[in-house]
């Protein structure tokens, strides 16, 4: 049960009269919630917990520091006052490389052989691992909360390559220790172009404890003259951000001001700087089909890749057509080849249900095309109804006009007794002229009929051919 359960029925539990009771996560938990476990009939207080991750959340900030200190665990005092405890210290989430940058923190921790065989991060050439460091200066949100939009512009585009390269975006996880920087990075996956429709886990580094993924981003937003980089100073949370990760852990941030504010920090860089050495002012891609390099220091010079190199691709297509796409990890059956003369080709097509990529098509065009559906779903449809009435309204005035001269100019115009076919935009309407018996004549509407189809016409088209 919840600690929170066990206040609400510590009568109910008590009668039970437990002799052991286990908490985990004990460094999360408050001492007053420990201490409603302490029945007179326990023999044994189990606590499990890692206090160099994240403390209790303490609602009143004067109470959780000095003097009274009731934000750090029962866990945590008895530790950190040398009573007796066991410590695990073989690791079974993160391979090797990622774990080095852990070395600053958890300085015995060794490796369980089941983390030597992970697979590789596709795209990357090898490097699981990698602090990417830039000098785009933060700013402050309307909420008050730090980002970083060139630091977000990286984090986007190169979550976009891994995708392109076989990642699947549930097994990536951005994390970042400011909520305006996560509201950010959400918003430019979901509108950049090759991510419709994707589910994304973006997610602040308080919120991700006890959770893991293959591949984690983590966004330090941080970058200022004055050297203040907040919530990074604290040991916790930098813990937790660099223990997320399986496969592969990417840094996005500004390394140098990191070094001069923070000792943490600093022993973190210079062990991802041994070799092999993953830090740098480039990030390192590698095409999988022609092993070559590319290196990105700009957020938009991912949109010059299509998840490979930047040869062009010049494989054939199943059309017969061949690819005019920049070198690229995905198959040809996701391009859409616009040179195609057979329409199955373009649409309807079962096989291309997912469009990573068009031949001939910028970007900026298809922004454009789209432009009219964006008014028309923020209110211009109440202007559109009025016009299509407007116009349906007109269009059937237009077609009974011209139904009516019809038959009044046959009724005029011809003999008396003979059958004339008046032709309109939308029936065959038979008129018959009959004597008025004064000399002159009048038409009797006799009904309408559709004519017989030649044997030899072709079929009759529709909407839906289109």
């Amino acid at each position: 049960m919840t600690t929170t359960g066990l206040s609400k029925y510590r009568g109910l539990v008590q009668s039970l009269n437990p002799k052991i009771v286990l908490i985990e996560e004990a460094a999360e938990t408050l001492e007053g919630f420990v201490s409603v476990a302490c029945f007179k009939s326990l023999e044994h207080l189990i606590l499990v917990g890692d206090h160099q991750q994240l403390r209790g959340h303490c609602n009143d900030q004067e109470l959780a520091g000095k003097p009274y200190y009731l934000g750090i665990s029962m866990f945590e005092r008895l530790v950190r006052n040398k009573v007796d405890f066991s410590q695990l210290k073989r690791q079974r989430r993160m391979i090797p490389e990622i774990r080095r940058a852990l070395k600053p923190i958890y300085e015995e921790l060794e490796d369980h052989p089941s983390v030597l065989d992970r697979l590789p991060i596709p795209g990357m050439g090898g490097v699981n691992s990698y602090f990417f460091t830039h000098k785009g200066r933060e700013t402050t949100d309307i909420q008050m909360s730090k980002v970083n939009h060139e630091e977000a512009g990286m984090v986007v585009g190169f979550f976009d390559y891994l995708v392109l390269n076989g990642m699947n975006p549930g097994e990536i996880t951005v994390l970042t220790f400011y909520n305006g920087q996560r509201k950010l990075i959400m918003r430019k996956l979901r509108e950049h172009r090759h991510l419709q429709g994707k589910c994304f886990n973006v997610v602040t580094v308080d919120s991700y404890q006890g959770e893991e993924n293959e591949v984690v981003l983590l966004s330090l937003v941080r970058s200022n003259a004055r050297g203040n980089i907040g919530f990074l100073e604290v040991e916790n949370r930098v813990c937790v951000a660099l223990s997320r990760a399986r496969r592969g852990s990417y840094i996005f941030g500004d390394a140098p001001n990191l070094c001069k504010s923070s000792m943490l920090w600093w022993h973190v860089i210079q062990a991802m700087a041994k070799d092999p050495c993953r830090i740098g002012f480039y990030l390192h891609l590698t095409c999988k089909k022609h092993d070559e390099k590319t290196f990105i220091k700009e957020p938009g010079e991912f949109d010059a890749l299509d998840g490979g190199c930047a040869k062009p691709c010049r494989e054939e297509m199943s059309c017969g057509h061949i690819c005019t796409l920049n070198c690229h990890p995905f198959s040809h059956d996701v391009v859409s080849c616009k040179k195609c003369c057979d329409p199955s080709q373009l649409f309807g097509s079962p096989q291309l249900q997912v469009h990573f990529a068009y031949e001939g098509r910028p970007y900026s065009g298809i922004s454009h095309d789209t432009q009219p559906y964006r008014d028309f779903a923020a209110g211009g449809h109440v202007e559109s109804d009025k016009n299509l009435v407007a116009l349906a309204e007109r269009e059937a005035a237009e077609a009974r006009g011209k139904q009516l001269d019809e038959e009044n100019f046959a009724a005029l115009f011809s003999d008396p007794g003979d059958a004339t076919l008046v032709d309109s935009s939308k029936k065959m309407t038979l008129i018959r002229t009959m004597s008025n018996g004064k000399g002159g004549s009048r038409g009797v509407w006799k009904g309408t009929y559709k004519p017989p189809r030649p044997k030899n016409a072709g079929p009759e088209a529709s909407l839906l051919d289109l």
